[in-house]
C-alpha cells in the first residue's frame, strides 16, 4: 500500500482525483499498474519503470476465455473478489489503476467495479503523462511475474 505522504511528490497529479472521489489525504491508497509485463519491453514513453509504490495486477486476469479460448467476458465477481484480497486489495479500499494510455485500466475499472468495488479512480493521465514530467520519480526495477 501506499500512503498519501509517499504520493505528495506527484505534484497535485491525484489532488483533484482525490477531491473528487472524497479520499481523504490521510487515507491508504492503492495504486495498481495493470499492465506491467509489457512496461520495460515496448513502451513509448520517455521514461521506462512504474509510479512508486504502485502494486502490479495484470488487466487479463480478470477475463475468462470461451470454449474456443478467446478472452470472451469478465470473471465472476466472486473469482475477481477473491484474486483481489490474494492481492491485498478489498471492496472497500481507495484504489487507483493506471496503465499506459487507459485502455487497460477503463478494463480492470470496469471488471472491479462488477465485483462490487467502491472506491477506484482511472489516473486519466496514465504512464504516458507520469513518464514526461522528470520532476517525478519513478520506480525502474523490473519485476518478474
Amino acid at each position: 500500500m501506499t500512503t498519501k505522504e509517499g504520493l505528495q511528490e506527484m505534484t497535485g497529479k491525484f489532488t483533484k482525483l482525490f477531491s473528487e472521489a472524497g479520499i481523504s489525504p490521510e487515507k491508504t491508497v492503492i495504486l495498481i499498474e495493470d499492465n506491467l509485463s509489457t512496461r520495460y519491453v515496448v513502451d513509448f514513453a520517455p521514461r521506462k519503470g512504474r509510479i512508486p509504490g504502485a502494486k502490479w495486477l495484470e488487466w487479463y486476469s480478470f477475463m475468462g476465455t470461451d470454449s474456443s479460448g478467446y478472452i470472451s467476458h469478465f470473471k465472476s465477481p466472486e473469482e475477481i473478489r477473491e484474486m483481489c484480497a490474494e492481492l491485498g486489495f478489498h471492496t472497500d479500499d481507495d484504489i487507483i489503476i493506471y496503465c499506459f494510455k487507459g485502455a487497460r485500466a477503463a478494463n480492470t475499472y470496469v471488471a472491479m467495479k462488477i465485483a462490487g468495488f467502491k472506491h477506484i479512480l482511472n489516473y486519466y493521465g496514465t504512464w504516458n503523462e507520469w513518464s514526461r514530467d522528470m520532476l517525478l520519480t519513478i520506480d525502474d526495477q523490473v519485476l518478474v511475474a
